[in-house]
């Protein structure tokens, strides 16, 4: 029984820790371009991004706390095409955290201490 508690509080542990979102970096994150094909606002403050044939969908956390809105953010990047940055995730869930959305050289938004 004690083994079966230890191996259990082990795998909550490994599970718990999959699903934090690592800190913004070039080394821990994945690049997805496309053309923006919808800006919504999601639930507490987050930004959600869908690009037009991607399946995923891409959120910007707390973004409209940290200086973007959905007006400014319609005119700049909707119908257009972007790169963005996201959190190298264990897990597929189907959302991503985006640490940055660049057009063409140019930062929209970003997380990354080590700006490139």
């Amino acid at each position: 029984m004690k083994q079966y508690c230890t191996l259990l509080i082990a795998a909550l542990l490994f599970l718990l820790n999959a699903c934090v979102v690592p800190t913004a970096s070039e080394s821990n994150s994945i690049e997805a371009k496309g053309k923006v094909e919808q800006i919504t606002e999601g639930s507490s403050y987050d930004v959600v991004i869908k690009i037009a044939g991607d399946d995923k969908y891409y959120y910007i956390n707390r973004g409209l706390e940290n200086g973007l809105t959905m007006q400014g953010l319609q005119e700049k990047i909707l119908n257009k095409e972007i790169l963005m940055k996201y959190a190298d995730m264990t897990f597929d869930i189907g959302a991503y955290h985006v640490y940055e959305v660049r057009i063409g050289e140019e930062i929209i938004y970003t997380e990354m201490a080590d700006k490139s």
